[in-house]
């Protein structure tokens, strides 16, 4: 498919929070299933980048990459990041916005306020 086994487990194991995501309502506790859902993915990343790789120099040849590869998984992960960081703020903002009002309840007898009106 034109990647490597890191890449397409971190798709899929990001697919997985998704659906784990998806399921949040459902659940006593929404954000507990929601920190899940990031965290899956994230520590599948965490993983495959600690593990050990081939280095250059135990390689006959030495490669230097050259291509745009690094720099666009790093746009597009700042991309994410901030597109991550605006929801946030407008959940936030969504949350302060919403107006609680109290339910008023009355403290006078049902007995007095009856005798008053038959007067």
């Amino acid at each position: 498919m034109g990647i490597g086994k890191g890449t397409l487990t971190v798709i899929v194991f990001s697919l997985v929070g998704i659906v784990i995501c998806f399921f949040r309502d459902s659940s006593a506790s929404p954000q507990a299933i929601i920190a899940l859902g990031i965290a899956v993915p994230v520590i599948v990343l965490i993983i495959i980048i600690v593990l050990p790789k081939r280095s250059l120099k135990t390689d006959k040849k030495v490669y230097v990459p050259t291509d745009n590869y690094l720099l666009w998984k790093l746009l597009i992960t700042i991309g994410m990041g901030l597109v991550l960081c605006i929801l946030l703020c407008v959940q936030v903002g969504i949350k302060l916005s919403i107006e609680l009002t109290a339910q008023r309840t009355e403290t006078i007898d049902r007995k007095e306020e009856f005798d008053d009106q038959q007067i």
